[in-house]
């Protein structure tokens, strides 16, 4: 059922993101959750040395009986928090992340640690992050939004300048934040069943209209130093 739910998603990461990973490298997934990502990345690189970590301990359970059911070996499972991650300094060559960095309390303590356990020349690709200029954001950064008030969950939201700001100020030289406009890869059902028609008219804009309106981005980052 995880992976159904996801079923997008996963398509998403084989066709856009794995081929966009040097081959052969440490690679780390930050909240990985069931650890899907994770699975995928070391099936279709098996020789990179995969980490797949998540502040949630059951998360990680989850994530080790997902593996298994998929029959793929992912080298460590870590309960970690992002913003506090238990490695060495330059020691992965990619950080990945699906829909983790908007969760973060202090988003630039979370980068910090990204960019300090990057190698030099390493990357950081983030999938599933969600940008909006504050005329759309409609209580979407109140720490008492209703998603925090019911599982507690912390959700912020930031525009693509906030985007591209954060990640500058703690070092990354190489920043590219991209609008996700193809609606193939938006989930459909149930209450979500208006996004492929609403990312179908988002496509249709421009790119300097389209990037003030509430849509999902992409983030591929580099440490040059």
């Amino acid at each position: 059922m995880a992976l159904i739910q996801k079923r997008e998603l996963i398509h998403y990461v084989i066709d856009r993101v794995i081929p966009r990973f040097p081959p052969s490298r440490h690679v780390l997934e930050i909240g990985a959750g069931a650890c899907w990502a994770s699975s995928l990345i070391k099936f279709y690189q098996p020789s990179s040395v995969v980490y797949a970590s998540d502040v949630s301990p059951s998360a990680i359970t989850k994530g080790q009986a997902l593996a298994g059911l998929l029959g793929v070996n992912i080298d460590y499972f870590c309960v970690a928090d992002g913003e506090s991650l238990p490695f060495e300094d330059r020691f992965f060559d990619v950080v990945f992340g699906c829909s983790v960095l908007h969760h973060y309390a202090d988003l630039k303590k979370g980068l910090t640690e990204i960019y300090r356990v990057l190698n030099t020349g390493g990357l950081y690709i983030g999938i599933g992050e969600s940008s909006r200029s504050k005329a759309f954001r409609w209580g979407w950064t109140a720490p008492e939004n209703l998603r925090t008030r019911s599982v507690g969950v912390q959700e912020w939201t930031y525009s693509l300048a906030e985007w591209k700001r954060a990640f500058a100020m703690v070092g990354f030289g190489a920043v590219e934040v991209q609008l996700e406009r193809d609606w193939r890869y938006v989930g459909v059902g149930g209450i979500t069943s208006w996004l492929p028609l609403y990312h179908r008219f988002v496509a249709s804009l421009p790119e300097q209209l389209a990037k003030f309106l509430p849509i999902s981005i992409s983030i591929r980052a580099t440490k040059q130093a």
